[in-house]
Order: structure tokens, then sequence, then C-alpha cells
């Protein structure tokens, strides 16, 4: 996870330090199909995927889920995922939401070698928006 702004201190091993370098792990998948998201893959910061053949809708976590791994994350804090198109052809990923996740720019995709920022902002108890940046 990079970049969690959060009003509760304990998330501070996210912030980046002085020097500006944030330590960051990369999630892959390539599976030839739909997925739903894990919270863990979210928390790995950067997510690539190669849609594996043809065009995939990917869901995330539900928000009682991600909630249940950031217990500290208050109404308006959020935390941001980078998300890249590996595909080797014209494979575009599309997103939805799991129970409790809204998207705010619906129907948006990421085409082949497209990359995007998915800023998760928490709305409510178990309610969080998503913006895609940059695709």
């Amino acid at each position: 996870m990079f970049g969690v702004r959060s009003k509760n201190r304990n998330w501070s091993r996210f912030v980046p330090s002085r020097g500006g370098v944030v330590p960051i792990a990369t999630a892959d998948l390539t599976t030839a199909s739909d997925q739903t998201l894990t919270v863990a893959q979210l928390e790995a910061g950067v997510l690539t995927r190669d849609p594996n053949g043809a065009a995939r809708t990917d869901t995330t976590p539900t928000a009682t889920l991600i909630e249940a791994r950031f217990p500290g994350l208050q109404v308006n804090d959020y935390f941001c995922v980078f998300l890249i198109n590996t595909a080797d052809a014209a494979e575009a990923i599309t997103l939805a939401g799991g129970t409790g996740v809204t998207f705010s720019n619906v129907g948006q995709t990421l085409a082949q070698n497209e990359a995007a920022l998915l800023l998760f902002r928490k709305t409510a108890t178990n309610a969080f928006t998503v913006y895609i940046i940059g695709a």
C-alpha cells in the first residue's frame, strides 16, 4: 500500500521517508479469467496484471475485508495502489467494486500498457470510493 493518508499515526511505515523513497512491493497477476483481487495484492502497492488472452473484469475485495486488514483507517483517509496492464495484445482491464466499494468513474478501462493510480477513500464504516487516476 502506497501513500496512506491517515489521522492515525500507526500508518507511519507507509509514509514517504525524508529521502523520498517508499518501500513498496509488486503483486503479479497473470490468470486467464476475471479475478477478485485480494487485500494482500492491494497492500503490495503495485499490481501488474496480464489479462492473458482476453479482456478481463477484476473485482476489488469487499469493503469489510479492506477495513478488517486496515482497522485504523478513519472516514476520509485513503490509500493508493498502482495498477499496470502488462498485456501483450489489445486486452483491456475493467474494474468492479466488491460489496461496499464504489467506483467514481464506472466503466473506465485500462488498455494494453496503460497504468493508473487507484485511490481508495474510506467514506463510512465498511464503505470505500475508488478514484481511477491516469487511465
